[in-house]
């Protein structure tokens, strides 16, 4: 899923699977995040909607103004807060492309 360089709006989508690499069903979720590191090292935590009731593993957040600088490859983790439990899923990357 590769991004331009600052781009704003865009959605970014993350997929949380249990350990057989199925969809986990994280609907009761109360606090879902994604967690960013940028190719600089700076860190970035952006609260997280379900894409859909939640039942299918998907989480977005949409990019806002220096979001997406600079370019390079991004990491990104889902940080969720259950009613009984933490989950931090597997880190994930993508690439962020460069503008002239």
């Amino acid at each position: 899923m590769p991004a331009q360089e600052n781009a704003i709006g865009v959605p970014i989508e993350y997929n949380v699977l249990d350990f057989n690499g199925n969809a986990k069903d994280i609907s009761s979720a109360t606090t879902k995040k994604l967690l960013f590191k940028k190719p600089n090292g700076v860190r970035l935590e952006k609260p997280a909607q379900f894409s859909n009731a939640g039942n299918d593993g998907k989480l977005f957040v949409t990019t806002i103004d220096g979001d997406l600088l600079p370019y390079g490859v991004f990491e990104v983790q889902a940080v969720l807060t259950f009613p009984t439990y933490d989950l931090r899923t597997e880190v994930a990357t993508f690439p962020v492309l460069r503008n002239l």
